[in-house]
């Protein structure tokens, strides 16, 4: 970066121009993992099947995935044009949403909750949300909450309470697919509508016959495993597992309770879909390999700093190294100097592994942490001998 200015006379005329340029590599490489981070977390939540939604500290939405515009009926223009997030309650909702709001910035660790949401074309939902505060430098800069529409499981609940009393407390808060199965022969005894929704069948198709038969096990020989854990430890919790049924391939988590129905041992089972989680996380891990394979190969010198500050006076006075790639020791030869792997200077501070270090290298890195702005510049390091 420079910057030029004339060099003037005592008559006011110009005879000169002074330049100063600053190096803003370091201000470019924040810049550039920064944006890097807020990609794969963008690209990961419009993955999610489920609303994710973000606010400022004065709740003014900024954020919205795929998934939450379509449950709320907004558009991207919507959003860009300011949305309180208090919009999104019922007027007799906004009174408890504020409440916990006010406790999650409090600190206090909060269960999801269940609210009424109102759409864009003023309809209800009912939906279960769950709340974090977004922290930066201590503060808190606003709120990131994911939000899943429960109106059909709510649904669910109260017509099974209406009409078989004898299932209603299998039923009655199912999130997931449910079903109860004799144990002696793996006779399907009912199943809940999400079951009918995630498997294709309907409910004549899967009643009083055996889930093995219904390809409920890609691999029958997985209910031969869920029993014996069963017998061993009375229920199976999170059992991974892959199933067919009518609609293809799915993988979920199997979770399963001994129930007594009509003095007969029955097993009661849900299964929860992660398919697209799992998609997801691939994607993820595909997206970070990339970027390890980028970070490490690439002949530039990067390290990224955590700066810390004076709890008293704010000021930048030490900064932490969080990560560098093989090219940064190439070029500053750390290892060397510190005696020290690239792996074990990870996490320690710079005043620590280089004491000498000159200050005004601290001050410069933190004039960009605490303003946000790029600099550039150019400065000897006695410490590197460059």
């Amino acid at each position: 970066e420079v910057k030029a200015s004339f060099i003037r006379d005592e008559l006011a005329k110009p005879v000169g121009v002074l330049g100063v340029s600053r190096d803003i590599s370091e201000r470019k490489k924040i810049e550039f993992k920064l944006k890097e981070s807020e990609r794969r977390f963008r690209e990961m939540a419009e993955l999610l099947p489920g609303a994710i939604v973000e606010t400022n500290d004065k709740l003014i939405i900024t954020y919205v995935n795929k998934a939450g515009l379509e449950l709320f009926g907004y558009t991207h223009q919507d959003i860009e044009n300011g949305l309180n997030g208090l919009d999104l309650f019922p007027l007799d909702e906004q009174e408890k949403a504020v409440q916990r709001l006010g406790e999650h910035r409090a600190g206090k660790k909060l269960h999801p909750t269940e609210y009424r949401i109102q759409k864009k074309d003023g309809t209800e939902i009912q939906v279960l949300l769950k709340a974090t505060t977004i922290i930066q430098n201590g503060d808190t800069k606003g709120f990131r909450a994911s939000i899943t529409d429960i109106s059909r499981l709510k649904e669910a609940e109260q017509i099974l309470k209406e009409s078989e009393e004898k299932f209603s407390h299998a039923f009655n808060h199912a999130a997931e697919p449910m079903g109860i199965t004799r144990l002696k022969d793996g006779l399907l005894i009912d199943v809940n509508n999400a079951t009918l929704e995630m498997s294709g069948y309907k409910k004549t198709e899967m009643v009083g016959k055996p889930a093995t038969n219904l390809n409920l096990y890609s691999d029958p020989s997985v209910r031969t495993t869920i029993l014996k854990i069963l017998e061993e430890k009375g229920f199976v919790k999170d059992f991974e597992m892959e199933t067919t049924f009518n609609k293809g391939l799915r993988k979920c988590l199997f979770s399963a309770n001994l129930v007594t129905i009509n003095n007969e041992k029955c097993m009661l089972s849900t299964l929860k879909d992660i398919t697209e989680l799992k998609e997801a996380e691939e994607a993820l891990r595909a997206n970070e390999q990339k970027y390890r394979t980028l970070f490490d190969s690439i002949i530039y010198g990067y390290a990224i700093h955590e700066i810390i500050l004076d709890s008293k006076t704010n000021e930048p006075i030490d900064y932490r190294f969080l990560e560098m790639n093989p090219a940064f020791n190439d070029h500053t030869n750390i290892e060397a100097l510190t005696g020290l792997k690239s792996k074990d200077i990870i996490g320690k501070t710079v005043l620590e592994v280089l004491p000498e270090t000159e200050d005004y290298w601290i001050k410069e890195y933190g004039k960009v942490a605490l303003s946000g702005n790029s600099i550039q510049f150019e400065a000897p390091s006695n410490v590197f001998e460059k």
